[in-house]
C-alpha cells in the first residue's frame, strides 16, 4: 500500500471519528437536570461522597477515566454531596459514603459501594445499556 494510500485512509478514519469526540458529563447533583436525564432515557450514574474522604480521592481519577471513553458518551455523572445533600441521600436509601447508583432512564439499574476497581465499575455501567 502506498504512502498516500495509507495517509488518505488515515485522514478518512480521523474524519469518521471526529464526530464522537464528546465526552461523559461529571457534574454536581442537580435535581432538575437529574429528573431531565432519566426522563430523556440516558444512562445516569449518581456517586454519593465526601469530596475529603481518601476513598473519594480513590475513585476520583477511576470516574474521569470513564467521562472520558466514548464508550459512555452518553453518560451523565452526578455527584451528590453526603454531607451538603443529606435529604437526596436519605431519598436514593443510601447509607454508605461511597455509593454508586446507575440508572438507565427511570429505573435504577445497580449499585456498589466502596468501589474503586475500574473494571467492576464499568461492569456496572454496562447494566445500563
Amino acid at each position: 500500500m502506498s504512502i498516500l494510500r495509507l495517509l488518505g485512509l488515515s485522514l478518512s478514519l480521523v474524519i469518521a471519528l471526529a464526530g464522537r469526540t464528546e465526552a461523559a458529563q461529571i457534574r454536581t447533583f442537580d435535581r432538575a437536570a437529574f429528573t431531565h436525564a432519566q426522563q430523556a432515557g440516558q444512562r445516569v450514574m449518581l456517586v454519593v461522597q465526601s469530596p475529603w474522604t481518601p476513598l473519594t480521592q480513590r475513585q476520583k481519577p477511576v470516574f474521569e477515566r470513564i467521562s472520558r471513553d466514548l464508550v459512555y458518551s452518553d453518560l451523565t455523572i452526578f455527584q451528590v454531596d453526603w454531607e451538603r445533600m443529606d435529604d437526596v441521600v436519605r431519598e436514593l436509601g443510601v447509607t454508605k459514603k461511597g455509593t454508586v447508583i446507575v440508572y438507565k432512564g427511570q429505573r435504577e439499574r445497580g449499585r456498589a459501594t466502596d468501589e474503586v476497581d475500574e473494571a467492576e465499575l464499568r461492569q456496572l455501567l454496562d447494566r445500563a445499556r
